[in-house]
């Protein structure tokens, strides 16, 4: 879209919710399946105290001790070279304290000591979250060869598909997760995430060809605004749908952590799906539309993560935002995400962002916003 802009140079400075609760859908499906295939293993039955550490590091990480576990599986893994389970456990304990690089290096012992759905979809999502975005795909699409109804695999192959900017794939790969897996709750909140920007590819095309000029008469206007709602109807028709779901999700213990961002996202499709209002006067304004635009007076920066810092992570968080007639960022839409914390930090920074709202004809109106927020280590 093109609204203001807002470019934000950042100098130095817990893995982000999401990241945490894949990881820990990762590590409740595999439970089972780890203790079959333990089982089955025509081998020499290790040494106990490894066997402890296998079984110690892994109540540890479903405790949410990822340092501690990280310790207990690494004992493990060095006592069991060629033992996939514990290698694997080691790369989610590993991943989950924000080590990246060494989770990789775990998953792919595990990866040649037994190749699997599952230890694929770890090294996957490990090398998105380093940025190694074709290395993903590639180790995801391995994953969903060995089992295509790994609904893990199929929501690190919808993260890969928003950030290369393929929207309909995303949304695609997210809702074939849900259809595995329907209270797989990050998987909801990207495929609202994807259909929201969907909705703004749309609405745009409808404002390039409906244009209003902010001297247009009541007629003018009210034509504009119909035809352009008649463009984005079947868009508005799949947030509705999406946020009816995300606030059933909301509502129910599958939510988990990220049951206060589930009822803002639902209350974001809501608001972007509702119908435009009939009268002569949207109640959100492009830049173009308006007589003064919104000035941005205060523009706090988000700061580093820790574990950005340590893993190297750059680039840039774009948000679509609202800045509203009453003084308040509201409406904030994800158009590209960046790990380790920098996307959530992003949005925590334009919520505070200060400014002086939009105005036509000398009365406040709400004006849609790009927020961009560089992240730079240097």
């Amino acid at each position: 879209m093109t609204h203001g802009v807002t470019h934000i140079k950042l100098g130095k400075g817990a893995c982000a919710v999401a990241c945490a609760l894949v990881f820990t859908l990762l590590l409740s499906t595999a439970t089972t399946a780890a203790r079959a295939a333990t089982r089955a293993r025509q081998q020499p039955a290790p040494a106990q105290t490894a066997e402890d550490d296998l079984e110690r590091g892994r109540r540890l990480l479903s405790a949410g001790d990822a340092k501690g576990a990280a310790a207990a599986l690494k004992s493990a893994a060095e006592s069991r070279k060629t033992d996939a389970d514990a290698w694997y456990y080691y790369g989610l304990a590993l991943s989950r304290a924000g080590k990246q690089k060494d989770a990789r290096k775990a998953f792919e012992h595990a990866v040649a000591s037994r190749d699997s759905a599952r230890a694929r979809t770890g090294l996957a999502f490990t090398q998105f979250l380093l940025g190694k975005t074709r290395d993903a795909e590639r180790e995801v699409a391995r994953a969903l060869e060995l089992d295509p109804r790994s609904a893990q695999a199929h929501y690190v192959l919808a993260a890969v598909h928003f950030r290369d900017g393929d929207l309909e794939g995303a949304e695609r790969e997210a809702e074939e997760t849900l259809g595995l897996d329907p209270d797989f709750a990050v998987a909801a909140q990207l495929s609202g995430e994807a259909l929201l920007n969907i909705f703004g590819e749309a609405s745009e095309r409808a404002f390039e060809r409906y244009p209003v000029q902010t001297d247009a008469g009541p007629e003018a206007r009210a034509s504009a605004i119909a035809k352009r709602e008649e463009m984005v109807a079947p868009a508005k028709a799949r947030l509705r749908a999406a946020a009816e779901r995300l606030q059933s999700l909301a509502d129910s213990p599958a939510a988990g952590r990220l049951k206060e961002d589930l009822s803002e996202l639902s209350a974001t499709l809501k608001f972007y799906g509702s119908p435009s209002r009939e009268d002569d006067r949207p109640e959100v304004f492009r830049q173009a539309e308006v007589t003064n635009k919104a000035v941005i007076i205060a523009k706090p920066e988000p700061g580093f993560t820790d574990q950005a810092r340590d893993n190297g992570t750059t680039g840039v968080v774009r948000l679509r935002a609202v800045l509203a007639a009453d003084g308040r960022v509201r409406y904030i839409v994800v158009m590209k995400r960046l790990p380790d914390g920098l996307t959530e930090k992003s949005i925590e920074a334009a919520r505070r962002i200060r400014f002086t709202p939009a105005t036509i004809g000398g009365r406040r109106v709400s004006q849609y916003v790009i927020l961009e927020y560089h992240f730079g280590i240097g």
